[in-house]
């Protein structure tokens, strides 16, 4: 699935056990898509942070269960992919 849109990276739950920075892609026709990589968990992530208010295009799955959607690939607007600066295992990024 393919999703073109603007990324949001908020604090959310604040004071709780569960407070993070989140990341969001508000996608070109207002839905709001919660965010997350395989592998990571779906706050805290730093891959996000440096894309917040960037219009892109995230290619993933939309998971109808838990209403994430888990990027697989973002693409900037000038058509280059976003690289990510965390240590994880790449094949569960691709």
């Amino acid at each position: 699935m393919t999703i073109y849109g603007t990324i949001e990276y908020r604090m959310g739950d604040e004071g709780s056990k569960s407070e993070g920075f989140r990341a969001s892609l508000i996608a070109d026709e207002g839905k709001r898509y919660r965010l997350y990589r395989a592998g990571m968990l779906p706050y805290d992530d730093p891959f996000f942070e440096p894309l917040d208010g960037l219009s892109v295009k995230a290619e993933g799955e939309y998971e109808e269960e838990t209403g994430y959607f888990r990027v697989d690939s973002v693409t900037l607007e000038d058509g280059t992919e976003a690289e990510d600066g965390t240590e994880t295992d790449d094949t569960e990024l691709n």
